[in-house]
Parts: C-alpha cells; sequence; structure tokens
C-alpha cells in the first residue's frame, strides 16, 4: 500500500525485507510497553504474483521490484510469519483474534471464497507477576506477605452448593418434590452442602487485563421461534420461554415429548430414552456429568467474549483509506488500558468482583430440563440453580495516596485517528505517531472533537 510519504512501509522489494522493518518497529513497541502492558496488533494478508507489494511500478518513495520466491495466487502469509518472528524474540502471543466484516469489500474473483476477516493478534511481553492484590482488603503490594493471616490473606469457602431442585423429580410428583430413584440417599441428604475450599485471597497481577468490562451480561433467550404446522407452514409464533398449555397435558408420552415440534433442537440431543423414567433427564442426577455442569453454571459471572468479532467496517469521509472502527478499538481500551494508576509506584487498579446469584425463579428451557404442568410450580429436572452475574465490589488500592492517573495508549500508525478518539471518549491518555502531515492535521480534529468524560 502507497502511503505517499517518504520513509514509509509497504513498498519493500522483498517480503523479508518488509519483515524486518516490522520487526524494528515492534521491537521498539515492546521496549516502552509496560510490563504489564497489552499490544494488539492487526495485520492483514496479500496474495503472491498479485498487484500488491512486490509487483507495481514505483514512485518517488519507494521503489518496488518483482519479489522472487513468490507463488502466484498464493497467500504470503506475512501477518504470521512476523508473529512467529516476534514470538522469537519474547513476544507472548495471548489470542488471535478474527475480525470478521459483515459488510466486507465483495471480490470479483472466480477461483476463491471472498476475504471478509483479518486477524487481530494480543501479545503481551511478561509472564511473571509483577504485583500482588488481595481480594478481600483491595491491598496491592509488591510481594506477599511473608506470614499469611487467616480472614485476610486467606480463608475457607463453601463451594458447589446445590439446591433441591437440582434433582430430577417427576411430573406427577413435583409439588411433593420427590426425588427420582435415581438418587442415592447420601445426594439426598447433602443435597444443600457444598465443599469447603481453603481460599487463597492473594492474587498476581502479570499483564492488566480486566475482562469484566467486556463481558456480556447474562440474559435469557427471550426470541420468537415459529412453529410448524401441517405441510411445513409456519401457525403461529411463541417465546421460547414458555410452553403452550395444549401441550402440557400430553408430556405423559415419552414418544410424543421427544418427537414433538414444538422442542428445541437442543432438547432432542440431550433427550435420553434409557434409564430416563419416561421423561427429559438432561442434566439430571443420572447423567455423570451433571454435577460439574451444574457448578460451572452457578458460578457464572456473565460471557466471556469470544474470540471472533463481528464487527463492520466504518467509513469516515475526509480519509480515503481504510479506518479502524470505533467498536473495534472500543474493547480492547476498555480491557487493557487502566483508567486509574498510581502516579507514585505505578501500579494500575484492579477490580474486585462477586458472582451474585439473580433471586429469579429459573426457566425450564434455559436451565435445561425441567418438566412443567400446568402451573408454575409443577418442574422438573436442571431447575434448581439460579442465572449469576457478577457485581463490582470495589477497586484495590496501594494506599501511596499519591493520586491517580489514567493508563497511556499509543498507536503507532495513528492514520484517521480512531485509537485516539475511543481513549479520549473512555477517559484514557492517548499518545499517536504517523509520517503523513495531513493525516497527523485530520487525526487531531477528530480526537479534540471527542468530548472528555466527566469525572
Amino acid at each position: 500500500r502507497d502511503y505517499g510519504v517518504k520513509g514509509q512501509i509497504g513498498l519493500e522489494p522483498t517480503l523479508e525485507e518488509f519483515i524486518s522493518k516490522l520487526l524494528k518497529i515492534t521491537a521498539e513497541l515492546k521496549r516502552v510497553l509496560k510490563p504489564t502492558g497489552v499490544m494488539y496488533w492487526n495485520h492483514g494478508d496479500c496474495y503472491g504474483g498479485s498487484q500488491g507489494r512486490g509487483e507495481g511500478k514505483g514512485n518517488e518513495y519507494g521503489q518496488m521490484k518483482s519479489q522472487k520466491k513468490s507463488m502466484a495466487k498464493c497467500l504470503m502469509l506475512q501477518n504470521y510469519r512476523l508473529i512467529i518472528e516476534m514470538i522469537n524474540q519474547g513476544w507472548i502471543l495471548r489470542n488471535t483474534i478474527i475480525w470478521h466484516k459483515p459488510n466486507h469489500m465483495p471480490s470479483s474473483v472466480k477461483d476463491r471464497f471472498s476475504n471478509s476477516y483479518e486477524p487481530v493478534f494480543m501479545l503481551v511481553k511478561n509472564n511473571n507477576p509483577q504485583y500482588y492484590y488481595n481480594t478481600k482488603t483491595g491491598l496491592m503490594m509488591d510481594r506477599k506477605p511473608k506470614e499469611l493471616k487467616k480472614g485476610i490473606d486467606w480463608g475457607f469457602e463453601e463451594i458447589g452448593i446445590i439446591d433441591k431442585n437440582t434433582f430430577n423429580v417427576r411430573v406427577k410428583d413435583a409439588k411433593k418434590k420427590r426425588f427420582l430413584q435415581g438418587a442415592t440417599k447420601e445426594e439426598i441428604e447433602n443435597y444443600k452442602k457444598g465443599k469447603i475450599k481453603k481460599v487463597n485471597y492473594w492474587q498476581s497481577i502479570k499483564y492488566w487485563f480486566d475482562l469484566d468490562a467486556v463481558r456480556v451480561p447474562s440474559q435469557e433467550p427471550n426470541q420468537e421461534r415459529p412453529r410448524m404446522g401441517q405441510g411445513n407452514q409456519t401457525i403461529y409464533k411463541q417465546k421460547r420461554t414458555k410452553i403452550p398449555k395444549e401441550n402440557a397435558e400430553s408430556f405423559g408420552s415419552p414418544r410424543a415429548r421427544r418427537y414433538r415440534k414444538t422442542q428445541d433442537k437442543e432438547y432432542l440431543e440431550h433427550f435420553r430414552k434409557k434409564g430416563s423414567g419416561g421423561h427429559y433427564d438432561y442434566g439430571g442426577i443420572n447423567d455423570p456429568k451433571a454435577r460439574k455442569e451444574i457448578i460451572k453454571r452457578m458460578i457464572q459471572r456473565g460471557k466471556n467474549p469470544g474470540d471472533v468479532w463481528k464487527i463492520a467496517t466504518q467509513p469516515f469521509p475526509e480519509a480515503h483509506f481504510a479506518t479502524f472502527p470505533v467498536k473495534l478499538i472500543t474493547p480492547m481500551i476498555l480491557s487493557s488500558c487502566p483508567k486509574e494508576i498510581c502516579k507514585k509506584c505505578g501500579k494500575a487498579r484492579v477490580r474486585i468482583v462477586k458472582g451474585i446469584q439473580d433471586k429469579k425463579p429459573s426457566n425450564y428451557r434455559r436451565d435445561g430440563g425441567g418438566i412443567m404442568g400446568r402451573k408454575e410450580d409443577q418442574r422438573g429436572g436442571l431447575s434448581g440453580y439460579k442465572k449469576t452475574d457478577f457485581q463490582t465490589l470495589g477497586w484495590t488500592d496501594c494506599k501511596c495516596k499519591a493520586g491517580f492517573e489514567a493508563g497511556i495508549t499509543l498507536d503507532p500508525f495513528i492514520g484517521s485517528g480512531t485509537v485516539g478518539v475511543v481513549a479520549r471518549r473512555y477517559g484514557r491518555n492517548w499518545l499517536g505517531i504517523e509520517l503523513n502531515p495531513k493525516y497527523i492535521k485530520m487525526a487531531k480534529q477528530r480526537i479534540t472533537a471527542q468530548p472528555v468524560p466527566m469525572l
């Protein structure tokens, strides 16, 4: 790509020279990055033998020559070649995020699929503890205390509490809450008891990453779905979280329940005919995986964002080149750039969270297998656990009493200034590097137009 400025990178005669120049830049980025810092590197790819780097005519800013040893129509893997060399130089690759572009540019080629994504590499420079914090007291220290005190540095906590409704209950016995015959005497007696575990309240920080800032909150599925009638015609829609009254009484027939079209695909996949007692046994006590599933769901604190981000490209009228969409940069800033760092010791404050269980009754479809009659209290199966979300209890403190300042985000190729816009929007400091004077002016105007959040 030609950026029209002397000293630019991207018009090298060989791929090796291009990667060599980038490695010099990444080495400097590693030098200035804090030990607790995170770097996100977006890097697309090109095809050998195309009118890309190595096949153009060149200009006053850089002379391009035909690349040797490049196979025509073959992806060059320039991004992964660079990342491998960076790993060899000490970088630690934590994620390869797929930036999927639903509005990607159409392609006229006939011998391959259209390119609809770019990788974003999440890298850190350090894998050793830099400082510690106490989840009980909120204190931050360079090292853990030599003598750990009970109730301050460690304690006992009960985990894995299982509710009574966890055990599968037959519909006809639901009001009496009779347990299924498969439940052992010990399981019935200990259904409310969890395991006591020794917990260390001290946690280490290797690099600063606030996952809770970008978690997807738990929510109930409530979308409408069609019910298929005769001749595959949609006759009406119903909520997934509701069950039709006209079908409630017919649940006595295992065959009817197994093949009913109003059942979710998830139900049919997990239906177990053998040993099911004539009803669904999804996640019931007969399932050896049930306990792990129950505990996993009980401690869930919202969804951990995945590494495939579906984000449309965002046009910027003043720039003819591609710009980062704000939605792509936002989770990077929020999760990896601290909002408060001690002015004296340089430690970034860490969020302290606690899982909070929802008091609302669990839903039979969402929770995986309760059989409900006409009344709300007639339920069975794995309907005893409740949805758990997270709650921020507070933030750690170093006790320096020197005040805090926002973290700094550096963009070495700032272009139109999207990174600076997002950083300013969320109260972070920013730095940008750019060779083209026109882009510098454009970025300054765009960033300064972004309002600073109120303290």
